[in-house]
């Protein structure tokens, strides 16, 4: 009886550490960000008032999300791959059940709040200085695959999660690491709990230019520069909070100079820039085959502007549309388009990429009624679509209403 209480009491608090949990570790068993979903969309069912619920439902984040997903639902009448379609539509479930699991749940307490992200914190930090670890024991072989466009392995080698996405999950933990330890002036959760979130997201700001994910220094900048602008303007009496600001563009002129593999991922973007200008050949050349990509999928949405060619026949369309363009890419370099955006509008038209963009930047709309921490994951996000696919994947498509309604928690206007 004590553990059904107990389970009563913690389940949504449970289901977001277990989410947490299984973002790194998903390659290895999807198990945990399973679970945790279920358990977090269980207070539908068990938690609350109807009626309050029902209210709660209504909020326009909610509606957005829900829309998004009954949407595609929507686009199987006209997809012929039925089972692609189906099998989009379950993977993309996160954004139905964990709207719907914050909007009915009874709110967490800011201690739980503050104990989510830092097991997020503490477990990204664990794995990044694995990956870390493995990158300066085949530093030498590494450094030489940047130019070639390859990625630095996530750890564990051969069952971690794809860089791009952890490269994500980084920037996110840096990002909400940094808003914390300069959010609260006394303890919350233990001592010195600022300075801890402070020193993980320092170190995780590190390791993410040995990684050199691109997608996710992306992201990263484009959310840190929301975050360091807000904090400014709120202690724009001291200095040191403007040279910080001040200092911040310089930091990437840093990286270049002293981190091999940063240095070497920016050589083979500009690379990769210049042999698609000069018409060389773009094969095996990861930001040229994106650029090509984005360029199929300009035709498809030329041609399906409204509807979209439908959600499950994505593949089958873009494979066609390659060879009416008579693409110089080989059948395996034929890459998807790497812009979530772009491939929502071939899925499912302009109107429902704009939908997207809408929820995406939902907390700039609505800005007085949004948080700093909100504005920067809004940031955060809408630059690492413009790059990939972040919904396409069950890490991408939970961790984005997760973190949207978890940072929908913290004070307005901070």
């Amino acid at each position: 009886m004590q553990a059904l209480a107990f389970l009563k009491n913690y389940y949504f608090f449970i289901g977001c550490i277990l989410v947490c949990l299984g973002f790194p570790l998903f390659e290895i068993t999807p198990a945990f960000m399973s679970i945790g979903t279920v358990l977090c969309s269980t207070a539908l069912l068990f938690d609350g008032k109807l009626i309050d619920n029902l209210k709660k439902l209504l909020s326009p984040p909610v509606l957005l999300f829900i829309l998004l997903w009954v949407l595609l639902l929507v686009g199987g009448l006209y997809s012929e791959d039925k089972v692609k379609w189906w099998s989009i539509c379950s993977r993309k479930l996160p954004l139905l059940l964990l709207p719907l699991g914050f909007a009915s749940a009874r709110p967490l307490t800011k201690k739980q709040v503050w104990w989510v992200f830092f097991v997020f914190n503490a477990i990204i930090t664990f794995f990044s200085i694995a990956s870390t670890i493995n990158y300066l024991q085949n530093a030498a072989a590494i450094n030489a695959s940047m130019i070639e466009s390859k990625s630095v392995p996530v750890w564990p080698v051969g069952n971690g999660i794809s860089h791009i996405y952890f490269g994500v999950l980084m920037s996110f933990g840096i990002i909400s690491g940094l808003f914390f330890a300069l959010k609260e002036t006394q303890p919350v959760i233990f001592s010195r709990d600022r300075i801890v979130f402070g020193v993980l997201g320092i170190l995780n700001f590190i390791i993410i230019h040995i990684l050199s994910a691109r997608t996710g220094l992306v992201a990263l900048y484009g959310g840190l520069g929301i975050l360091a602008v807000t904090t400014v303007w709120q202690y724009r009496r001291k200095k040191i909070v403007w040279l910080a600001l001040l200092a911040l563009p310089l930091l990437p002129t840093v990286a270049y100079l002293t981190v091999p593999t940063f240095k070497n991922k920016i050589i083979n973007s500009v690379r990769d820039v210049q042999i698609n200008r000069d018409g060389g050949d773009i094969n095996h050349r990861s930001f040229s085959m994106r650029l090509e990509a984005w360029k199929t999928g300009g035709g498809l949405i030329a041609q399906h502007p409204l509807t979209g060619v439908g959600p499950g026949d994505l593949d089958t369309e873009m494979a066609a549309q390659y060879v009416r363009n008579n693409t110089v890419l080989w059948p395996e370099n034929r890459v998807m388009p790497h812009n979530q955006f772009i491939e929502n509008s071939v899925q499912m038209g302009l109107i429902y990429a704009l939908l997207l963009l809408v929820v995406v930047l939902w907390p700039f709309i609505k800005l007085k009624r949004s948080n700093t921490l909100q504005w920067a994951i809004a940031a955060m996000f809408f630059f690492a679509m413009c790059f990939e696919s972040v919904l396409e994947r069950q890490i991408g498509v939970t961790l984005f209403p997760l973190v949207y309604f978890l940072s929908g928690y913290l004070p307005k206007n901070e």
